[in-house]
């Protein structure tokens, strides 16, 4: 249980510190949070696209809201409970990368980088 606090905290301060919203969690196993304002679109394809991005550039995966059925594209579950604190941390710092690159650089250029070399996140 505090392994599980623990990893809570660091998901929520850096989704904080992203700026990124997400439904506050009294009890579980992972965090519901918005991307959506980091979307190429806001739709699902858009959501595929960011999800896309997540596995190449940060090697992370989340569950998409769609595979939830919601119907806010851009919501996505990340799971903390599974790993131990120090590979959550990794896995927030690679997402923070990508954000940040994504505000910085825009879409057009993070997908061509994709494309080819190494990412910054990993």
């Amino acid at each position: 249980t505090n392994r599980l606090k623990s990893s809570y905290s660091i998901v929520t301060t850096a989704l904080d510190e992203m700026e990124i919203p997400y439904f506050s969690a009294k009890a579980g196993i992972f965090v519901y949070c918005d991307f959506s304002s980091v979307l190429p679109q806001k739709d699902f394809e858009g959501e595929a696209r960011f999800m896309s991005l997540v596995v190449k550039k940060a090697g992370v995966v989340l569950s998409p809201g769609e595979a939830q059925h919601d119907d806010h594209p851009g919501r996505f579950r990340i799971c903390y409970a599974w790993v131990m604190p120090d590979a959550v941390r990794e896995a927030m710092r690679r997402i923070q990368l990508l954000v940040g690159d994504i505000r910085k650089d825009g879409w057009e250029d993070m997908e061509k980088r994709s494309k080819g070399k190494g990412c910054r996140a990993m």
